[in-house]
This record gives structure tokens, C-alpha cells and sequence, in this order.
């Protein structure tokens, strides 16, 4: 049968012992029993003249098959990303199979959703010519979108009340409508009837952002105008 191996491997090389000398080519090759690298796809033909102690020769040609390996070339869009967001993946195109970690990606390029921010790792074998394999990985960051749980004390009020609002801490920015309201907590005194919505936009690791807002119930003060027929009587 012949003899098939991918560039990289090793082949074992024997002949019969007990001669005066052996001259392989390629020369790398010494005494009966050797153990012989290929470093290219031309190297793919081993021979061997055995010469007795009478000068007699003989010589013998073994001719195998040496299979490229697969050039990968495994890319994405971006390295880092916040949950919800999606990465194109691809690699080079035109071999016999596409072995993805995670498993969810499939062939020479795709789109990926990481499920979970402890995903670290996409990593790709590629299987080509003779069963040869080839393979790449590349580290990526899957960051937490904030958790944000906009909360007030109060969400009916009459004009002039002040309400507290807050939401969760220990993130980098908290960008308020209305502008008057900062950082995770805050009183905030509406001055209008139309001043009853509020929303914040939390950022956190990775420039991830979550949003979250509430509806106020405003109620306008009564009218009074309090009138007396007189302010001097008996």
C-alpha cells in the first residue's frame, strides 16, 4: 500500500542488516533503521544502495504520499464584546471539515452569540488533504451588560415634591434624563407636569451599556384664589 503521511510527520525506514554500507538519499537517513522527517511536499521519495563486502549493490526506491497541512487563518470582527452582541468568525475556506469551539459555529465563517461572559476562547481545527489538521485559537473578553433596576420611593406626587431614585451601584457612568439627576442615587424635584418620565442609561466594563426608565403620576396643585367680601368688619 502506499505509504501517506501529512508534512510534519515522521516515516520509519528499515532495510536488511549485515552489509558493508548504505547509502540513503536523502542522506539524513543513516544505518538500517532510522526515523526520517519530510520538510517539504517534494520530499516524498526515499532510496537505499546496500553494497556487500564483495562490492556487489543493490539498490531499492520507496515513492509516498506527503498531504499539505491546512492553512487556517482564523479571524474575528472584534475581540471584545458585550453579552447580546454577536461575532463573525471565519477561517480560510475549501477544506473537508471545520471542528469550532464552541460547537455552535459551523463551517469556514459564521456568526457567533456568546452565551456567557466566562466564554474566553474560540478555537478552530481544520481538517484537509490525507486527514492532515491544522489548528488556530484566538482569545476574546464577553463582558456583563450592567443590571440596572431603576427604583423610586414614589411614584405618584404632587408638583413641588421631591422624589428619591436609585439604582443599582458600582458602575462607571450613569448618563440621567433629566441632566439634574447624578450618580446612582439622587432627589429630584419635578417642576412640570411633563416632567414625569425619567430614564438612565447605566455604563459599565467594556463600555456595555443597559437602559431602564419609570413613568411618574404628577399631580397639579389646587387653584385656590381664596376671596372675602371685606377685610374690615365688626
Amino acid at each position: 500500500d502506499n505509504l501517506e503521511i501529512c508534512l510534519g510527520e515522521s516515516v520509519t525506514v528499515n532495510t536488511n542488516s549485515g552489509y558493508n554500507n548504505y547509502d540513503w538519499t536523502p542522506s539524513e537517513i543513516s544505518s538500517i533503521s532510522d526515523t526520517y522527517v519530510p520538510t517539504s511536499l517534494t520530499d516524498n521519495q526515499i532510496s537505499v544502495i546496500v553494497t556487500s563486502d564483495f562490492g556487489c549493490s543493490s539498490t531499492e526506491t520507496i515513492d509516498f504520499t506527503i498531504y499539505d497541512l491546512p492553512i487556517v487563518n482564523l479571524s474575528i470582527d472584534d475581540t471584545y464584546l458585550c453579552m447580546g452582541e454577536s461575532l463573525v468568525v471565519s477561517a480560510n475556506s475549501g477544506y473537508n471539515n471545520y471542528a469550532w469551539t464552541p460547537s455552535s459555529i459551523s463551517g469556514n465563517t459564521d456568526v457567533y452569540f456568546p452565551t456567557s461572559s466566562s466564554e474566553d476562547m474560540i478555537s478552530l481545527t481544520v481538517t484537509g488533504e490525507g486527514g492532515c489538521t491544522s489548528s488556530d485559537s484566538l482569545a476574546i473578553q464577553v463582558f456583563d451588560l450592567p443590571i440596572v433596576n431603576l427604583g423610586v420611593d414614589n411614584s405618584e406626587i404632587c408638583i413641588g415634591e421631591t422624589i428619591s431614585l436609585n439604582t443599582n451601584p458600582g458602575y462607571i457612568n450613569y448618563d440621567w434624563s433629566p441632566s439634574s439627576i447624578s450618580s446612582n442615587t439622587d432627589m429630584y424635584t419635578p417642576t412640570s407636569l411633563t416632567d414625569n418620565q425619567i430614564s438612565v442609561t447605566v455604563t459599565g466594563d467594556g463600555g456595555c451599556t443597559s437602559s431602564d426608565n419609570l413613568d411618574l403620576t404628577i399631580y397639579d396643585l389646587p387653584i385656590v384664589n381664596l376671596s372675602i367680601d371685606d377685610t374690615y368688619l365688626c
